[in-house]
Formats: structure tokens, C-alpha cells, sequence
């Protein structure tokens, strides 16, 4: 009998025990819950805070549109003035160091004196009219002149039936009249007059210059006359049109 008292005791007493763990459990559960609503209650909160913040702000713009209008007015001249300044500066700049934007300001020797091979790709300028004072004397001894120098064009001179490029050539297709050059003598004709400077035979005494350099009676066609200013260089043996990198000599 005691046995089965213990035994009795010890099932209340677990009851008893269980009894106590569902009300712990439901305790928990209830307090969860309590949690999760306080949490959607926050949220809640959390979310009208915001959206009458947002009216608040919506109020403030409606009823500064018009402040709000004129200033970004402002800002817009403000940064023009700015863009201005900036364009000012660069054509400055440009004025300066004699550029316009990737272009330079001054004349492209090359085509002043003929052709260049850049075209509209040369980084300077390609003047489109000749210089009228070149035309007429032959020279021009303007520093500044902005006009082009075109050398004669040898093959409209040479050829019988003319230059091959007619109008498209950047050379000129005239005889320019020389003031300080000394023409051959009638009495001094040899058949043919061979340019000491670009070796080529001239049958025709107007289309060159004679020289008397070191002794020696030399000719220049009027291409060559105008190019070469160091004439008594074309002297030495080893003296070449082209450079080393191929380019005509501007070193005479």
C-alpha cells in the first residue's frame, strides 16, 4: 500500500508540475502576442509619422511654389553665368596661345606655299584666297599677311598639255613676276636650263633664274627661286630636296 501511495503521489505531483508548464506556456503565448500587436502598433505609428511628415512638406512646397519657382530661376542664370565665364575663359586662352579649340590660329606653312597633305585634318589654317601683292610682284614681305604663297606649279609649267589637276591643284598655274630676279640673256641660251635645286630641265628662260654663285653660273626655276633662300647650300654635294624623314627641306 505504501508503494501505490508513492505512486499516487508522484502522478499529482507531475500533474501538478504540467499544470504549472501550460500555464507558463500560455503565459508565453499571451505575452507574444502582447509583443507582435505593441510591434504593429509601432509600425502603424511608425508609418502616419511619415505621411503627415510628407503633408506637412507637400503644404510647405504649394505654399512656397512661387519662392521655390524664382530661385530655381536663379540657380539656372547663376549656372549660365557660369558656363559664360567658363567659355570667356576659354576663348581667352585661345586668343593667347593663338588656338581655337584643337585648331591653331596661325597659317599652315605647307599649304601656304602649296599643298599639305592633312587637308582638313592639319591642326592649322588653310586660307582659301592668295595673296593679290604676291601676285603681282612675286613676294610678299607682310609677317602678318594671312593669305597664301603658292609656289608655280612645275608640272603646268613643264607639261605640254598642262597640270593632270586642273583646278584641284593647290600650286598656282601662273608665271609670277619676279622684281629682284635676273632672267637669262637673251645672248645666253644654253637648250635646256637644269634646276640645281629640284634637277629638273627647263626649256624655257622665263621659268628660270640665273645665278652666279662661287664661280659658278647656276639656274633656279622660279619653284625652287622662292623656296631655297640659302642658295649656296644647293652647292654642296651631299645637299638633298628631302629631309631625312623624307619631308621637303624648309632648313634653306
Amino acid at each position: 500500500m505504501a508503494g501505490e501511495t508513492s505512486l499516487v503521489d508522484q502522478v499529482k505531483t507531475m500533474q501538478g508540475y504540467m499544470g504549472k508548464f501550460a500555464k507558463a506556456i500560455k503565459d508565453l503565448t499571451e505575452r507574444v502576442k502582447v509583443v507582435e500587436e505593441k510591434q504593429n502598433d509601432d509600425k502603424d505609428k511608425e508609418i502616419k509619422e511619415i505621411v503627415e511628415a510628407q503633408r506637412v512638406i507637400d503644404e510647405i512646397l504649394v505654399s512656397n511654389s512661387d519662392a521655390i519657382n524664382r530661385l530655381n530661376k536663379e540657380l539656372v542664370t547663376v549656372q549660365e553665368s557660369i558656363v559664360n565665364k567658363n567659355i570667356d575663359k576659354e576663348k581667352d586662352y585661345e586668343v593667347q596661345n593663338g588656338t581655337i579649340g584643337n585648331k591653331s590660329r596661325r597659317k599652315c606653312r605647307y599649304f601656304d606655299r602649296g599643298h599639305c597633305k592633312y587637308r582638313d585634318r592639319c591642326k592649322f589654317v588653310h586660307s582659301e584666297h592668295i595673296c593679290q601683292i604676291y601676285l603681282n610682284s612675286g613676294k610678299c614681305d607682310s609677317k602678318s599677311c594671312i593669305d597664301r604663297h603658292p609656289k608655280v606649279c612645275k608640272f603646268w609649267i613643264k607639261s605640254k598639255t598642262g597640270c593632270i589637276r586642273k583646278t584641284s591643284c593647290d600650286f598656282l598655274h601662273k608665271t609670277l613676276a619676279k622684281e629682284d630676279q635676273t632672267l637669262i640673256a637673251e645672248n645666253d641660251e644654253p637648250a635646256n636650263f637644269k634646276c640645281i635645286g629640284c634637277k629638273c630641265d627647263w626649256s624655257n628662260k622665263s621659268h628660270v633664274v640665273k645665278h652666279e654663285i662661287s664661280d659658278h653660273t647656276v639656274y633656279f626655276c622660279l619653284n625652287c627661286e622662292d623656296w631655297v633662300k640659302n642658295k649656296s647650300k644647293v652647292l654642296d654635294r651631299n645637299w638633298t630636296m628631302f629631309d631625312e624623314r623624307g619631308n621637303l627641306r624648309y632648313d634653306v
